[in-house]
């Protein structure tokens, strides 16, 4: 089952290299060492903004 799944993302990774006229070691590097960490910085600044919003609420 997980063998699968993992063939199905490095499928979707060529797909999109092809595509966009990238290497697969360049979509790599762009998901899991740009974006994922970007959204991932994004999300948690945006909750704790959203706790102190929420604290100054209950004030």
């Amino acid at each position: 089952m997980s063998e699968n799944i993992f063939n199905l993302c490095v499928m979707m990774l060529l797909d999109m290299a092809e595509l966009t006229g990238m290497t697969y070691k360049e979509i790599n590097v762009l998901i899991f060492c740009i974006a994922w960490p970007a959204v991932t910085v994004m999300l948690c600044w945006s909750n704790m903004r959203l706790r102190h919003k929420l604290k100054i609420m209950e004030a």
